[in-house]
C-alpha cells in the first residue's frame, strides 16, 4: 500500500526511471539531493505527517522499501 503512493509521490516530483525492484537504490535512478528535499515535502503532503529532517539520515531514503520502512516507523498511515 504505501510502496504504491510512494512510487507515486517520486513520479511526481520527476523521478520517472523508477526500479521495478523497491530494493533498489533510487539514488541509481536519480534521486539527488534536491529531488530528495522534494520528495520529503510531497511524502508529508500524501501522508500527512511531518517527516524531521534534521538529522537527515540518508539511509532511509536508499530504496523504495527503505523509505516504506521509515514513513511505518514516523506512524504513516
Amino acid at each position: 500500500m504505501h510502496t504504491q503512493r510512494i512510487r507515486n509521490a517520486l513520479e511526481r516530483i520527476g523521478l520517472n526511471n523508477l526500479p521495478e525492484d523497491s530494493h533498489a537504490q533510487l539514488e541509481q535512478g536519480g534521486l539527488d539531493s534536491l529531488m530528495l528535499a522534494l520528495l520529503i515535502i510531497e511524502l508529508e503532503r500524501e501522508f500527512k505527517i511531518k517527516i524531521p529532517v534534521m538529522p537527515l539520515v540518508k539511509e532511509h531514503y536508499e530504496s523504495i522499501d527503505s523509505i516504506a520502512k521509515h514513513l511505518i516507523d514516523l506512524g504513516a498511515q
